[in-house]
């Protein structure tokens, strides 16, 4: 890290800490710290800065601990006045009283891996005890389960803020970045209804109830069906387009360059298809034990440790297993700190139920029996095997993806250690770090089609768990107050980690929210109001098909389902949620149309209708054949028709919607200054990406273009050539980017210093339009960031993509 990014690291951590924002402050501290030159100079004024200003945010999150740890570290420090001020924080922080960390020298605790925290008295609504697993990627629990901390902490200290007026040798210039106080500072816009999360919630359940009335199973059977469908029809579908491509690479073979090809084998290998996936199928829960142990860390999660952590959960599993005469399930726990939770397995008798310690660190007693009761209810509805059976197919590709991406990290890394010595020697070596990220790139493709299969099967269940949930421990606000603080919990991970993690990506299908519509959404929630955020999904006309590519239902639509069981049975709602009908009250022209799906689906509707254009066509030469009209009988002979006129009907398709999808930008927005100087119209872009979320009127066909400053987050290296994981970290959030080069998907093959996932963590100014949809993103046409400015090409793609589907089209009707 460059001497500037220390300094905007250090001012962006000051701002979010003078804004109460405690997670963004650590992100950002954490940074400066951890950076080589801050670890070689210790005594450095920016480290010594960085470190104040975490022991005050650690003590603000509840993490004294670390606090006190650090507080530490700054008194043998030389500097008098530091040492004078670590004092102070001791004082307050009560050092003396704390408690010493476990031994961890117990072989019970070494092989079991739990290390239960000694009982100290708790804040209110915190009466149970803590079982933590220590490790790299999991550090102390995270105080406050709504995403706020608490005023008082675990052990009674008073959370104000210490005070940090000490004069370092240096105080850190103020360099200008989009990462300062007003851009990188939490947002709050004013809101016209309610204010935003957490809330004071009521926490009321029901001590009798009656069951909840049983919702017919045949939508969620025909979801099952769906899955072994899809998984047959996508290897034929793959298959299809590399016949496509053959006729057309073999054609213009013969026809142009005039050269004799070797027919190739077009027979679809379904007797090896199918023994893989049954295979898949029964070896499914072992499969996944062992993905989770070796990448993940997977422990057993005995129910005595349960039964400490979470009283009621243990209970509501003993009970209810009793109830359907199956056996607990195995219980396991992943020592990660990001909310994850997923159920596994063929049957009953060998499912797992899955939490992490991020999870467990969020939640209160009934809401963990609440998550634990949904994932009971997959395995009531026999959903486990299915979607598990999936999840094992996915996982071989994503493996692979990760695995030759890592490698070709590794391998690249060889390659520039000898670049300045051997030029020749580093390009030989360049060679498989590019084959490598070719392999991975067509195994994340095979990923990306196959979970297809589970989308509709992963959307569907949530609302027959989440009844089954209520029925079993009559706390429906309990479960909403659980999915809330998930998605404010993920999105809070996603933040502090700087990208996504691989077990939110890859096990996606098994989580009750999925990763990719929540992200934006939970982390706008804590600064703007949820009643309007929320009210797209609950209202808009469109949000059904929108919502296909997505593994998880809308966070609002169960919200108000799960409400609407509390007022069943009499209890306060917990939530309110914007009225769906609210729409119909709206003037004509602020109503979204239904009509716009047909214009965003354009491309699939053009190629759907060549091929009835085909069908008819082939159909009429069949005709012409039966009436002895021979000159037209060639039709019903030509199989071309059945691919050209699809191709040429995607063309056309395309070209129609391309107006309405990228409309030409202002030349306002174009002239920027460089990232780290502050953009005077940040506040106001963000107002305008305040009222984007929150307007439930807009589809993908309405993009805000939009200019925004932030840091870029995601992976790094190979993994990301794509864009895979791509996210814009703003004032109000996450904001998920599609980033496509000049020279396209092998533009990002190509070597240049300034790809997008080489620039993660620093500054950058994103332009492009911002779209509504299940996720809300944004297609950049440039970003900008120290390192250089990468130029998108979304609409110059697009017509490649077009007129290149339609020179096809036709050359395979000639």
């Amino acid at each position: 890290m460059a001497e500037t990014s220390i300094t905007q690291c250090l001012e962006a951590g000051f701002s979010a800490l003078k804004e109460k924002n405690y997670p963004r402050a650590i992100a950002f501290l954490e940074q400066v710290i951890q950076d080589p030159r801050a670890q070689a100079e210790p005594a450095l004024p920016e480290c010594l800065k960085a470190q104040m200003g975490l022991v005050t945010a650690y003590s603000q999150m509840g993490q004294h601990d670390r606090a006190i740890d650090l507080a530490q570290r700054l008194l043998q420090q030389e500097n008098p006045k530091v040492q004078q001020w670590a004092e102070r924080q001791l004082a307050e922080l009560g050092a003396s009283s704390a408690p010493q960390l476990n031994d961890l020298s117990d072989p019970e605790l070494q092989e079991t891996g739990f290390v239960p925290l000694a009982v100290s008295p708790s804040s209110p609504g915190e009466g149970r005890r803590r079982v933590v697993l220590p490790t790299m990627d999991n550090p102390p629990p995270q105080a406050l389960s709504s995403g706020t901390p608490d005023t008082t902490s675990a052990s009674g200290i008073s959370a104000r803020s210490p005070s940090m007026d000490v004069d370092i040798n240096a105080e850190p210039s103020r360099a200008e970045s989009p990462l300062t106080a007003t851009s990188m500072a939490a947002f709050s816009p004013p809101s016209q209804d309610a204010e935003p999360w957490p809330q004071h919630w009521q926490q009321e359940r029901a001590t009798k109830w009656s069951a909840l009335p049983q919702r017919s199973l045949l939508s969620l059977i025909l979801a099952q069906m769906s899955v072994p469908i899809g998984l047959v029809l996508i290897p034929l579908v793959l298959f299809t387009a590399k016949y496509l491509w053959d006729v057309l690479r073999i054609g213009f073979a013969t026809r142009v360059l005039r050269w004799s090809q070797v027919l190739p084998s077009w027979e679809f290998p379904v007797w090896w298809i199918l023994p893989l996936l049954v295979i898949c199928y029964f070896a499914s829960p072992w499969f996944l034990d062992w993905i989770l142990r070796q990448f993940y860390g997977l422990k057993r999660l005995a129910t005595g440790t349960l039964a400490q952590f979470s009283p009621e959960s243990h209970r509501l599993l003993q009970r209810s297993c009793q109830q359907q005469n199956m056996p607990i399930p195995s219980l396991g726990l992943l020592p990660i700190a990001v909310p994850v939770v997923m159920s596994y397995g063929f049957s009953a008798k060998n499912a797992r139920i899955v939490i992490s310690q991020g999870c467990l660190d969020r939640l209160e007693d009934d809401e963990i029996a609440a998550i634990y009761a949904a994932e009971m209810g997959h395995i009531v509805h026999k959903t486990l095997a299915t979607l598990s059976w999936v999840t094992t197919v996915i996982q071989v590709p994503y493996l692979v993806y990760w695995q030759a991406a890592d490698i070709g990290d590794w391998v690249l890394q060889r390659a520039e250690a000898v670049a300045g010595r051997k030029a020749w020697l580093a390009g030989l070596i360049r060679i498989p770090a590019y084959i490598l990220a070719g392999i991975s790139a067509l195994a994340y493709g095979l990923f990306w089609m196959f979970r297809w299969a589970g989308l509709k099967l992963s959307r569907d269940r949530a609302a027959y768990s989440d009844r089954i949930a209520c029925n079993l421990t009559g706390n429906p606000n309990g479960l909403a107050r659980a999915l809330a603080k998930l998605a404010m919990g993920t999105a809070e991970a996603v933040e502090q980690r700087g990208h996504v993690d691989p077990v939110l990506e890859s096990f996606e299908l098994l989580q009750p929210l999925g990763y990719r519509s929540i992200l934006s959404l939970g982390s706008a929630l804590p600064y703007l109001s949820p009643t309007q955020v929320l009210a797209w999904e609950t209202s808009h006309p469109l949000r059904t098909w929108l919502q296909l590519n997505q593994p998880s239902a809308f966070l609002a639509d169960r919200l108000r389902s799960l409400m609407t069981y509390a007022q069943t049975w009499q209890l306060q709602p917990d939530f309110t949620l914007p009225d769906p009908t609210a729409l119909q009250s709206r003037s004509p022209q602020s109503k979204p149309r239904p009509a716009n799906l047909f214009i965003i689906a354009a491309p699939f509707w053009g190629a759907l209708g060549g091929y009835l254009v085909a069908t008819l066509a082939w159909g009429l030469g069949w005709l012409a054949f039966q009436l002895g009209q021979y000159r037209l009988s060639w039709l019903g002979s030509d199989y071309g028709l059945l691919m050209g006129f699809p191709l040429i009907g995607f063309g056309l398709g395309t070209i129609w919607r391309f107006n309405r999808f990228f409309p030409e930008i202002p030349l306002s927005l174009l002239r920027s200054g460089p990232p780290e100087q502050h953009d005077p119209l940040q506040e106001d872009r963000c107002s305008e990406v305040a009222e984007f979320l929150q307007n439930p009127t807009l589809d993908p066909l309405q993009p805000q273009r939009i200019k925004l400053q932030g840091q870029l987050l995601g992976r790094q290296g190979i993994s990301n050539w794509l864009g895979q994981d791509l996210w814009l970290q703003t004032p109000l959030g996450l904001v998920r980017l599609h980033y496509l080069s000049q020279l396209g998907p092998i533009g990002n093959w190509l070597r240049h210093q300034d790809r997008p996932s080489d620039q993660v963590g620093q500054p950058v100014t994103v332009i492009g339009w911002l779209r509504r949809g299940a996720t809300p993103w944004l297609d950049m046409e440039w970003l900008r960031s120290p390192a250089g400015r990468n130029n998108g090409s979304h609409p110059l793609w697009s017509t490649i993509v077009a007129i290149l589907a339609i020179v096809a089209g036709l050359y395979l009707l000639l």
